[in-house]
């Protein structure tokens, strides 16, 4: 299972969201919806080259005699930034409102400005990134983005009053020109109820196994956490397990699921929301059975 690649410390996120408005203020996308990640772009003085795409034939131009590293990389890499040239390039195979998300983490690394200067000096050196420092400004660069493309608590105010279902993050998510993930993401972390995103990979037949499908990663939200704490679910959802109504048959969407879940030694009676999205995976929302009613908007809430 793939760790969560957006917790950040709260001194950490206030200060990128702090980049982030000025951004959304700079551009003048701040109340603009969907979301003109183009002014954005702009106005950081970058631009997007989408006349190639990250192919084997790209990163061989780029790393020549690379071999392996390169079929590796073609399979991992959905967006580059040129530092020197300020240019960004893109996996043009990928879903245009995945594009939007890696368009802004890209701008990411190069509006944070410890970020951008790390790598300006990277490129005039013989230095690489350490590992443990690649994945803090990959996690940075996630949450500018998302903050970016939601803008900041904007998403979570559009949430407020409306049902508490998978539904709503599905809608925001053309409000405001996000792909599903990315919204239904925004809504665990910002949302004041316990509840937690469960991303699955599509079923596969394994021999001597079965149809299952493999967990890719679960987020809960901080209610969620504070309640419950850190829940183990199926790392792999087979027929015996009690996930399977919702990943095997061939539907779209699927409401209000209702089982009860052992938490710990507490016996909760839950809801699960679930949608099919293809090849990208499944993606379930589990909640209690009995939610708060949502606050009405322009409630300030901490998150």
């Amino acid at each position: 299972m793939r760790p969560d690649d957006c917790r950040l410390d709260e001194g950490m996120l206030g200060e990128i969201q702090e980049h982030v408005a000025r951004a959304l203020k700079d551009s003048g996308a701040e109340g603009i919806l969907p979301t003109p990640v183009d002014r954005i772009v702009a106005a950081a003085k970058l631009s997007v080259d989408t006349s190639v795409s990250l192919d084997e034939g790209f990163f061989t131009k780029l790393y020549k005699g690379a071999g392996a590293t390169i079929r590796r990389a073609v399979s991992k890499v959905l967006g580059l930034l040129d530092v020197k040239a300020r240019r960004i390039y893109l996996d043009q195979t990928v879903h245009k409102k995945r594009q939007a998300f890696v368009t802004l983490h890209e701008t990411g690394h190069h509006t944070l400005p410890w970020q951008r200067d790390t790598y300006a000096f990277l490129e005039d050196s013989e230095e690489s990134l350490d590992l443990d420092l690649k994945d803090k400004f990959e996690r940075e660069a996630n949450v500018f983005a998302s903050e970016v493309l939601f803008q900041g608590d904007r998403f979570r105010q559009e949430a407020l009053g409306r049902p508490f279902s998978i539904k709503t993050p599905m809608d925001l998510s053309k409000m405001f020109g996000g792909s599903l993930y990315a919204a239904l993401r925004k809504y665990v972390s910002t949302t004041e109820q316990p509840c937690a995103l469960l991303v699955y990979e599509p079923p596969l037949q394994i021999v001597g196994q079965g149809l299952g499908a493999a967990l890719r990663r679960a987020i809960p939200s901080t209610a969620f956490v504070e309640r419950y704490g850190d829940i183990e679910w199926p790392r792999r959802c087979t027929n015996s397990t009690f996930l399977s109504s919702l990943l095997f048959p061939k539907w779209k969407l699927k409401e209000s699921v209702k089982c009860a879940v052992t938490f710990g030694e507490e016996v909760t009676p839950c809801r699960f929301d679930a949608f099919n999205n293809g090849k990208y995976g499944y993606y379930v929302l589990a909640f209690p059975e009995y939610v708060r009613p949502p606050r009405r908007r322009g409630t300030q809430v901490t998150v």
